[in-house]
């Protein structure tokens, strides 16, 4: 089970994170993944710093597009099939420790995944890219049968694998049990990668803004010839997102509370899902602000010369220490 908070279902049961794409490599032959950064929010990915850790289940290599060769990428079948066995529902989060529309990643291993995803419809799957160009040409074509042969047949292997809860949805295109979206950190990644789900045949679009690194302005994504797009779903509206998800950063640079507060301000003002994961281990805030996290066991700490709150829990995921107004964690209204 996974300990990501959004991954909780409303009756708080944890999800699971699901890593079919694996990486070997090839002079240790130490498993673990390969990903190949895009944008300045990637210099704080925590699976990256995973990876590069042998002892904590990694290859031992940076995610760089250098390494690329240094590993062989494959699909693990038994983990790819480990969704057909989980028979209660579950919110899952494929390839968390990679983008699933990078490219070393086959087209036919992305059929697959969509195969067992479409045999799985009790389960929710959540998938987050760094590439949403490559998701939107890819849902775009489809999974039917007079369409794309290839992709629909990848289902027929794993059809009858025991334990599996149902039949294949290829009829049903978006996915229903499929939500996806961006993870951007800056308002020019908003402004070039939330278009691009919001063109993307998908049952639910959201954006992960983890972390966020800079104000971003929802009301005003900048989707080309000059045109400005509020992407805010919420209150009936329709061809907007359905969730954001927001988290600060994860190392000792603190997060700037107020960034967090704006996004969730502007998602509030529109009545769209909002879900704050975390705050970072530091943040920036006013005294006033951090009487609440000082009493629920934070302290102040000097981070190149500006006191900020340290807090109890190590990835500052403890609504318990945050200020009020910052403890929403919305779902869109879907199964669990």
């Amino acid at each position: 089970m996974s300990t990501i908070s959004w991954l909780r279902d409303k009756t708080g049961q944890p999800g699971r994170t699901w890593n079919p794409i694996r990486a070997r490599h090839r002079v240790t032959g130490k498993i673990g993944w390969h990903c190949e950064p895009v944008h300045e929010g990637c210099k704080h990915c925590y699976a990256g710093d995973q990876n590069r850790i042998a002892a904590r289940g990694g290859t031992g290599l940076p995610f760089k597009p250098g390494h690329r060769d240094d590993v062989e990428i494959y699909l693990d079948e038994k983990t790819l099939q480990q969704p057909l066995h989980w028979r209660k529902p579950l919110r899952i989060f494929p390839c968390s420790m990679t983008d699933l529309y990078g490219p070393w990643v086959k087209p036919e291993w992305r059929d697959r995944i969509k195969a067992v995803q479409a045999l799985t419809p009790q389960h929710t799957y959540i998938e987050l890219t760094k590439r949403p160009e490559v998701m939107r040409a890819y849902l775009d074509a489809g999974f039917s049968v007079m369409g794309t042969p290839k992709r629909a047949m990848a289902i027929e292997d794993l059809m009858y694998v025991p334990g599996k809860p149902g039949v294949p949805t290829i009829d049903v295109w978006p996915l229903p049990n499929v939500w996806a979206g961006p993870s951007c950190s800056t308002q020019a990644d908003a402004d070039w990668m939330i278009p691009e789900v919001l063109q993307t045949p998908l049952s639910k679009r959201l954006v992960s803004f983890e972390p966020v690194l800079n104000y971003i302005d929802l009301a005003e994504i900048k989707c080309g010839g000059g045109v400005l797009w509020d992407v805010r779903g919420g209150r009936g509206r329709t061809g907007g997102l359905d969730l954001a998800i927001v988290g600060g950063l994860n190392g000792p640079e603190p997060t700037d509370i107020d960034i967090v507060r704006d996004l969730v301000r502007q998602c509030r003002a529109s009545a769209m899902p909002i879900f704050v994961k975390q705050l970072g281990r530091t943040c920036r805030m006013s005294r006033g602000e951090a009487e609440i996290a000082i009493a629920a066991g934070a302290r102040w700490r000097r981070y190149q010369g500006v006191d900020v709150v340290h807090f109890n829990d190590s990835k500052g995921e403890d609504p318990a220490e945050w200020p009020e107004d910052l403890r929403v964690r919305e779902w869109p209204e879907a199964r669990p």
